[in-house]
């Protein structure tokens, strides 16, 4: 991931790519 890709707006891909990691991280914190 570049600097650009943080600032510009994400894409419904992306968005539902970082749901998908932020679920599997809770899932191994549990």
């Amino acid at each position: 991931m570049t600097s650009t890709d943080v600032t510009r707006k994400p894409t419904d891909a992306e968005r539902f790519t970082l749901i998908l990691r932020a679920q599997r991280a809770a899932y191994f914190l549990r």
